[in-house]
């Protein structure tokens, strides 16, 4: 079983109006298949936060590897 770290990003403006990719949230879970994790984290970031779609508060995410 792998260890994956996924990482939530928005695009948002700085307070000098530049665009920057600003963290949401750092999920971190095990599993045999990659694409398990990340049904299994996208899932848990939108119900963290109540909503059908990650989507709705990330633009992107970002997955490691660990072990």
């Amino acid at each position: 079983m792998s260890k994956y770290v996924f990482t939530f990003f928005k695009r948002v403006a700085d307070p000098a109006g530049h665009e920057i990719e600003a963290p949401q949230d750092v999920i971190e879970l095990s599993s045999t298949t990659l694409r398990d994790a990340v049904e299994a984290a996208t899932h848990c970031f939108a119900e963290k936060r109540r909503i059908p779609y990650w989507s709705l508060h990330a633009d992107r995410l970002a997955i490691s590897l660990r072990g």
